[in-house]
């Protein structure tokens, strides 16, 4: 006998749509964070001129837009908000300490 997994996929359509938008922002951010990686920060979209941190940064806008209308839509699972707030200044702390060390770590 084939045991299926439980879950049921999103029906919600505002819901779906504001997953699917997300989904898209989240890769176009990705794009332009590796387009950095390769041709530099300063270097641009061959399509369009872009300067790679221009996009970065509008790439990141949209994300965030994304983000807080997500956490708007449920705003009344305070905890799930403030786990959120909280995940942002623990990574925050983390990074920082990353990125710390890297710079004590050049020329390894």
């Amino acid at each position: 006998m084939i045991k299926f997994s439980p879950w049921k996929p999103v029906s919600d359509p505002r819901l779906l749509k504001l997953l699917g938008k997300g989904a898209e922002e989240s890769a176009e951010l990705s794009k332009a964070f590796s387009r950095a990686i390769i041709q530099g920060l300063y270097g641009t979209d061959p399509r369009d001129n872009k300067v790679n941190l221009d996009a970065i940064v509008e790439e990141m806008a949209d994300n965030q837009a994304i983000q807080e209308i997500f956490l708007d839509l449920f705003k009344g699972e305070i905890d799930l908000v403030l786990d959120y707030h909280e995940r942002i200044e623990k990574k925050k702390a983390q990074l920082n300490l990353w990125l710390d060390d890297a710079q004590s770590n050049k020329g390894d």
